[in-house]
């Protein structure tokens, strides 16, 4: 089977790339399986997050472009000669943004196309006619995959004749290895994530609050980056937990930062579709 991921590229450092990374390479080490990341364009800070080699990335554009652009410069059908030339059966859509870009090119070609979902299914936020992209093609999708059950849930009430199924993101088995045991020495908290709406990262700092308000010797580190940095700069102000909730920005390196915490707290989101 030939199977081609659509999303962005890999140098943003947000969780679509990372859980696409992990999936990616695990399909691409099963017997006769090859598999393609289409990334919207190349980046030179492309950082792979270890992806493996058998997995083939190629690139529509060469320079970044939002994806109206993309669309006015021909993007369904440079995805569809990809598709056409890889031999693809299946394409994968990594986000609404892709939603309606790999469904036309998928249509083209006459293959599958399923849409992963990775927000929750009511955002509005993350770029321009988002929901709007997810309502024409979700309807039209062959499989339409949420990563929790509520997603689903709203899914099935929004698209009620569509197949909307629950997988789980994946756990890249690298998190959780350690050097070192868990222990008392390590008084950081770790969260990691978009400084983006979806996030929450205010209610995040109100409740660091609390917690640190007993525990002087404890810091809450945040790792990621997004349009929100100057609000939540202004909020931890606020909150006078300057020094003590930190925005440490992207790091290439994430697994290795897990070792230097005991404690992480590694996703919250404002509508967590539990």
């Amino acid at each position: 089977m030939n199977i081609a991921f659509m999303l962005g590229g890999f140098s943003n450092y947000g969780g679509i790339g990372r859980a696409t990374a992990v999936i990616a390479s695990r399909l691409a080490r099963e017997e006769n399986t090859a598999v393609t990341a289409v990334c919207l364009y190349r980046d030179e800070a492309d950082n792979g997050y270890g992806i493996s080699d058998a997995v083939e990335r190629t690139y529509l554009f060469d320079g970044f472009l939002t994806m109206k652009k993309a669309l006015l410069k021909g993007a369904v059908k440079k995805l569809a000669a990809i598709l056409r030339e890889k031999k693809t059966d299946v394409v994968v859509a990594c986000g609404t943004v892709y939603y309606v870009l790999a469904l036309l090119a998928a249509r083209r070609v006459g293959i599958k196309c399923v849409m992963w979902e990775h927000t929750h299914p009511t955002s509005r936020n993350d770029h321009f006619l988002q929901d709007e992209m997810r309502s024409f093609a979700a309807r039209r999708a062959d499989v339409n995959v949420l990563i929790a059950d509520r997603a689903r849930e709203i899914y099935a009430e929004r698209f009620p004749k569509a197949q909307n199924i629950r997988i789980y993101n994946p756990l890249d088995p690298r998190a959780g290895a350690r050097t070192e045991a868990y222990g008392r020495e390590h008084k950081r908290i770790l969260s990691v994530g978009r400084l983006s709406y979806p996030k929450n990262y205010e209610l995040l700092i109100r409740i660091a609050g609390r917690i640190l308000a007993g525990h002087e010797d404890w810091q809450w580190d945040i790792y990621g980056e997004g349009e929100l940095r100057p609000e939540l700069e202004a909020a931890i102000a606020a909150e006078g937990l300057v020094g003590r909730v930190n925005l440490m920005g992207n790091t290439a390196s994430v697994y290795e930062v897990y070792q230097n915490y005991d404690f992480h707290q590694l996703y919250n989101q404002r509508h967590n579709p539990k």
